[in-house]
């Protein structure tokens, strides 16, 4: 069953009333929206637990794809390297002035001479 219409918008971040109200309204699936919940692996895999289609990624991807050091190590990885363009960067431990400022230089030479870097 498909609820579709404002007024059959749950306009809530609270898992249990989301829940609550799906049970009642005897619905199939439920998607997050694009707030917190969308960001939140545990809510997506309570969808699912629940009996419900979870409209969403994953809770591995949302896992993966909630950090940004994460989300880059994995698309930079062997298998997704050259298939997904990321920016590059630096995300070493020494965030020195002198280490970030020959990173951006290396990062800025990687680019046309008219773009900038800010640190």
């Amino acid at each position: 069953r498909s609820l579709v219409g404002s007024e059959m918008c749950i306009r809530d971040s609270n898992e249990e009333k989301i829940i609550e109200a799906s049970y009642k309204l005897k619905v199939d699936a439920i998607h997050p929206g694009y707030g917190f919940l969308s960001e939140n692996e545990r809510f997506a895999e309570r969808v699912i637990e629940e009996g419900f289609i979870w409209i969403g990624p994953s809770a591995k991807t949302i896992s993966e794809m909630g950090s940004k050091i994460s989300a880059k190590k994995l698309l930079t990885s062997s298998q997704y390297k050259g298939k997904i363009p990321v920016i590059p960067g630096y995300d070493g431990d020494d965030q020195s002035t002198e280490i970030l400022t020959q990173e951006a230089l290396k990062i800025g030479s990687l680019r046309q001479k008219k773009n900038k870097v800010l640190l």
